[in-house]
């Protein structure tokens, strides 16, 4: 499915989802993937990986890790 879209294609993952190898595969990451916005459950070293592939990655707070920083 991916390979049929003709725009930018933004993922929105779970952070324990990163790097989680399974039985199926949605696609590789290196495809038409332009942006990944995940959690900061994310692994470090998963989330520099896909970073130093050229992915743009955006990680945001968990809403315990907000409350701790008011």
């Amino acid at each position: 499915m991916l390979e049929q879209t003709t725009g930018p294609v933004i993922i929105a993952a779970e952070g324990w989802k990163i790097g989680r190898k399974d039985r199926f595969k949605v696609s590789d990451i290196d495809s038409k993937i332009s942006l990944l916005i995940t959690d900061s459950t994310a692994p470090k070293e998963e989330i520099q990986a896909l970073e130093e592939k050229g992915l743009k990655v955006i990680i945001v707070p968990l809403a315990e890790e907000e409350e701790k920083a008011v």
